[in-house]
């Protein structure tokens, strides 16, 4: 996810470069996709409403660069006060191990992020349980109590 938002922001901010480019120029560009009869012609044509449509587009671009941002950074509020090595220390030293991570609940964000951090630290097979940990006690999974 992250190279196709950063892809998107690119490509829209090209787009918002030339549109206002050829603005500035005081250009008429259509593409003589509709006939100047047609109803889409109203609503398509014009510089100024596609820059307008780009900038509109930009917002959900940026709100899914803003959470990319926040779920890769190390909060303690999400992790009871424990630091990233005493994370390190709970998943161990093998980074090839199996690990599961999930929550209590499944509008839980915690396990997304343990998930993402775990991977950011190195380990190679980590998987998220979406459904938390009454669906994996409810599909017969077993549990280990961390001490």
């Amino acid at each position: 996810m992250a190279g196709r938002v950063t892809g998107e922001k690119r490509l829209l901010l090209l787009f918002i470069g030339v549109l206002s480019y050829a603005i500035r120029l005081g250009l008429d560009i259509d593409c003589g996709c509709f006939g100047p009869e047609d109803p889409e012609h109203r609503a398509f044509a014009g510089l100024k409403l596609a820059l307008f449509r780009d900038f509109l587009l930009f917002i959900p671009v940026l709100y899914l660069f803003w959470y990319r941002r926040q779920s890769n950074s190390w909060d303690s509020k999400e992790t009871a006060g424990k630091s990233e090595e005493e994370y390190k220390a709970l998943l161990g030293a093998d980074l090839q191990k199996k690990i599961v991570i999930y929550c209590g609940f499944v509008k839980c964000t915690r396990s997304h992020n343990g998930a993402l951090w775990a991977k950011k630290l190195g380990y190679a097979r980590v998987y998220r349980y979406p459904g938390g940990i009454f669906a994996w006690k409810g599909a017969g999974l077993t549990t280990e109590e961390v001490k």
